[in-house]
């Protein structure tokens, strides 16, 4: 990589995130998760790509990150929630 592109990266206002259709069901909840963490940023969820505008300072490789997880961890919880809920009934009922 040479030194523009590193600043060309970092300068940028947005950045544009491809999604895994598997990963599409729970892109709403983690726009939510991220802005919690990034409140100055704004999320667009364009069909399969989700468009995060930033501030400039922010470095596009750490947006992406941190964004992925979010939806993995919503990704995670949802799909443990039924199972959750029947530990918390079983323990509740004894």
């Amino acid at each position: 990589m040479d030194i523009d592109g590193a600043i060309n990266r970092s300068l940028k206002d947005y950045i544009d995130i491809e999604i895994d259709p598997s990963f599409l069901p729970y892109t709403a909840a983690a726009k939510i998760r991220f802005l919690v963490v990034y409140p100055s940023c704004s999320i667009s969820i364009l069909g399969d790509d989700v468009r995060i505008s930033k501030d400039q300072g922010l470095d596009n490789l750490q947006i992406a990150k941190e964004f992925r997880h979010c939806l993995y961890r919503e990704k995670i919880y949802q799909e443990t929630l039924d199972m959750r809920r029947g530990i918390v009934r079983a323990l509740v009922e004894k």
